[in-house]
């Protein structure tokens, strides 16, 4: 048998060096960066998309609590006391969107004629969601404005493009109205 002298082999040094815990740390950095990156597009997409849902849900609420073609006086109070509004947007008398700011809801005027039709306006949108919220729900209105800029007319025959959109969804925050007419 033979026995290994252990008297004559060079003692290794074990551990790290510098250079291998910086690269080790980058990586975690690296991954830690992407991982934040994914989180906050799925956040964003998440948001976008419940904005969507609470859009159509409070059209189907308005339809369903005021059938007449005449929507005077009609409120987010209005919405709210009948039990129609989702309840993830209700904050007490208010209505509330994913980004936490107000929603309304009033009559409109279209085509001419007062109290036919009605709007929601949804404000403190961001400039990331705009868009996608904008373009989700547009073929259920006939008009859709984005602070000061008309994205969507149907009387007018126009329509939102990707270009139109974004342009117009141009703050940090913005306000777009969307107005049916029943």
């Amino acid at each position: 048998m033979k026995t290994i002298a252990f008297r004559n082999m060079k003692h290794r040094q074990q551990g790290v060096t510098l250079i291998e815990l910086l690269l080790g740390i980058g990586v975690i950095i690296l991954i830690l960066g992407v991982g934040i990156i994914i989180y906050n597009q799925t956040n964003q997409s998440s948001r976008a998309y419940t904005a969507e849902t609470g859009v159509l849900s409070l059209v189907g609420a308005v339809k369903t609590v005021n059938p007449n073609p005449s929507y005077a006086g009609l409120t987010q109070t209005t919405i709210i006391n009948a039990g129609k509004a989702p309840a993830n947007m209700v904050s007490g008398t208010n209505l509330v969107n994913p980004w936490g700011g107000t929603v309304t809801i009033g009559s409109a005027t279209y085509n001419g004629t007062a109290n036919a039709a009605f709007s929601l306006t949804y404000n403190s949108v961001p400039r990331s969601e705009c868009n996608s919220l904008v373009q989700g729900v547009a073929q259920n209105f006939q008009i859709i404005t984005v602070g000061s800029t008309t994205v969507k007319d149907v009387l007018a025959g126009t329509n939102p493009t990707a270009t139109s959109v974004s342009t117009a969804c141009n703050n940090d925050t913005n306000a777009i109205v969307f107005t049916s007419a029943g």
